[in-house]
């Protein structure tokens, strides 16, 4: 079957766009998986520790043995290929499906992608080609908002968390009953974790263990601390109460100063979507005037590089502006 020299080009173009965006996307996985490991060391290497002088020695052996098992357990969590990152991602998102149901849902997508695109365009290697980026990132992306929005979710409600527990353990309850105080008493993905880490404990598995996976599950920030926090508690002994206090404090505080800052920078977020819509809002415009003023960037090679060229710079625009007012607080 001849292939005409525009559509040769127009699809190598295609092609150079996914190998780009997937240059962009591996960046910033492996940017998030740097950061997030960078994370667990620090959280290892707290572990601020009140020992007594009759019994150091034997506390620093516990001590460096429970080092040591964690840090041998973060580095075997942290290797793995396709399929452990996509359980991780699963298990953060709070997705009931596994890792085979993962598999067949992108093929479906990339299946259907390729029926729609080839439906509006009536060529195979444009269908193919572009149906890549549905197919393999569109589950991917899902699955990231949701983590987003239930860390987020997780985080706002943590405080209140925090205060129940703060509660429970002034007026004399453990912090087993605290705990499941809040995970039947609180709702969203606090009562989820929280759940999780009572039953554990009724199942008799080790608290450092039990941690250690809610962690996994939940890697915010502030959930590392009061982990930090409930296992130095756990060795040391003695009232943790006002700790959590304060930790509850701060997480209100962050909250407010996220809240400051998602209005100072909402005006540069509504010029970026606009700046964004623009080019496709005065194209349509022109098209419905004068629908032949367009027709050379269809019909000719160089009209399909400067759309190639104009799509790619738009995205590094967007991701720029994002990344300027995507603040971490």
């Amino acid at each position: 079957m001849y292939i005409s020299d525009t559509v040769l080009i127009f699809s190598i173009s295609v092609l150079i766009f996914v190998l780009f965006l997937l240059c962009i996307v591996l960046y910033f996985t492996y940017r998030q998986n740097m950061h997030e490991k960078n994370n667990r060391y620090r959280s290892l290497n707290i572990l601020p520790v009140n020992l007594h002088n009759d019994d150091t020695d034997l506390q620093n052996v516990a001590l460096q043995r429970a080092l040591r098992a964690r840090l041998s357990e973060v580095k075997k969590n942290e290797k793995g290929g396709l399929r452990a990152n996509v359980n991780k991602l699963l298990l953060r998102s709070g997705s009931k499906y596994n890792f085979k149901t993962y598999l067949v849902y992108s093929v479906a997508v990339y299946v259907v992608s390729i029926v729609v695109i080839f439906a509006l365009s009536s060529n195979v290697l444009i269908s193919v080609f572009s149906a890549i980026i549905p197919g393999l990132f569109g589950q991917n992306f899902f699955l990231a908002q949701k983590v987003k929005r239930r860390q987020k979710q997780f985080t706002a409600d943590f405080a209140g968390a925090l205060d129940i527990i703060v509660r429970g353990v002034t007026v004399g309850l453990s912090i087993n009953e605290s705990m499941k105080t809040v995970a039947y008493e609180a709702q969203g993905p606090v009562a989820e974790e929280f759940k999780r880490i009572v039953d554990s404990q009724a199942m008799g598995i080790e608290f450092s263990d039990t941690l250690t996976e809610a962690i996994d599950r939940m890697p915010t920030p502030e959930f590392q601390f009061f982990s930090i926090v409930m296992q130095i508690q756990r060795q040391t002994g003695g009232s943790m109460a006002k700790t959590l206090a304060d930790l509850s404090s701060l997480l209100r505080g962050r909250k407010q100063m996220r809240d400051k800052i998602l209005s100072l920078s909402s005006e540069a977020k509504s010029s970026a979507k606009i700046i964004g819509c623009l080019p496709f809002g005065i194209a349509g415009m022109i098209y419905l005037v004068a629908p032949d003023f367009l027709n050379p960037l269809f019909e000719t090679t160089i009209g399909y590089v400067m759309i190639g060229a104009a799509l790619g710079l738009m995205l590094v625009g967007m991701l720029v502006m994002r990344a300027m007012t995507d603040l971490k607080i």
